[in-house]
């Protein structure tokens, strides 16, 4: 784990350790995790506004600018849960599933707006995906392969980035349904922050259980997972202290595996460290600080010492 955090700030390291709050590689709640409301403006050196900007509250310009580093800073909450040690998967199998929500994103004043798209696929053999599409800009997808590979796509710029990890445990990645959705299949907690199950509600038709977790700054997240398809979000949201509020609601849950060409990466993709993906030219909007350069250095080298034997 030191390894992978060399070169990075000590207060990335520190929040980006605490794991995420969804239990999905690439962080569940658009990517947000305890502390990546903190992580975030930091790295990106945004103001404040006289408290603790959270994600949810960065402008929709912002947002869209800074997709790919946000995806990042998500993914590297995932490759510390990637390098835990290798736990029992018990006998509850994983259960396959596509689901597909929106986020919507309400003001203070009752105004909402959607923001992204959501897509999450679960294989049998604990392979994901997840592909992030925000309204008003940068999208992009990531695979997570129960054989070790980790590959982030940009789809519109025909660019990919690839590493590969022998040890890993795809039962870690996936809440188990006998837990009530707040542990994993390898029996683990599903995160650093603790969840409290607050009983059982139909949601869409899907029986769910419903959890809740305060990761803190009066920051409340509540969660509905689908027990009998293996704990599919189906329904979140996450409150802020100042009364606004983010909010994913279901569009379609497909039972079973999911299509192959979710899986598949098109041979013309370039492949580029990660870096790369994240840096746009300057017309394209805001760009990185030093801190933000740090942290894409420290993703760069983790990416050149793990690279797939050709």
């Amino acid at each position: 784990m030191a390894k992978f955090f060399a070169g990075l700030p000590d207060w990335v390291a520190n929040k980006l350790a605490e794991g995420d709050s969804a239990g999905h590689p690439g962080g569940g709640h658009n990517g947000v995790y305890p502390g990546a409301g903190e992580v975030v403006p930091r790295l990106l050196h945004l103001p404040k506004g006289g408290g603790r900007m959270r994600l949810g509250r960065i402008s929709w310009k912002h947002r869209a600018s800074w997709g790919w580093v946000v995806l990042l800073i998500m993914l590297g909450a995932n490759l510390v849960r990637m390098m835990l040690p290798k736990g029992a998967a018990g006998a509850a199998a994983l259960t396959p599933y596509t689901v597909t929500l929106k986020e919507t994103v309400l003001s203070r004043d009752g105004i909402a707006k959607v923001a992204s798209y959501v897509t999450y696929a679960v294989r049998s053999d604990g392979s994901c995906y997840r592909r992030l599409v925000h309204t008003e800009g940068t999208s992009g997808t990531v695979l997570h392969m129960a054989s070790g590979y980790r590959i982030m796509l940009d789809e519109a710029r025909g660019l990919k980035s690839t590493i590969f990890k022998r040890s890993v445990n795809p039962a870690r990645w996936h809440r188990d349904p006998r837990s009530g959705c707040t542990a994993s299949l390898s029996g683990q907690p599903i995160s650093s922050v603790p969840e409290t199950v607050l009983g059982s509600e139909t949601v869409a038709g899907y029986r769910a259980v419903k959890t809740s977790s305060e990761p803190g700054s009066g920051t409340k997240l509540l969660w509905w997972f689908a027990v009998d398809h293996g704990c599919a979000i189906i329904q979140d949201r996450m409150e802020f202290s100042d009364g606004t509020r983010s909010e994913h609601t279901l569009i379609g849950l497909i039972p079973g595996e999911p299509e192959p060409a979710l899986f598949t990466v098109p041979a013309s993709f370039q492949e580029v460290p990660p870096s790369a993906m994240a840096l746009q030219p300057p017309a394209a909007g805001p760009q990185c600080g030093p801190s933000c350069q740090d942290f894409l250095r420290g993703l760069d080298a983790e990416y050149h010492a793990n690279r797939p034997k050709e």
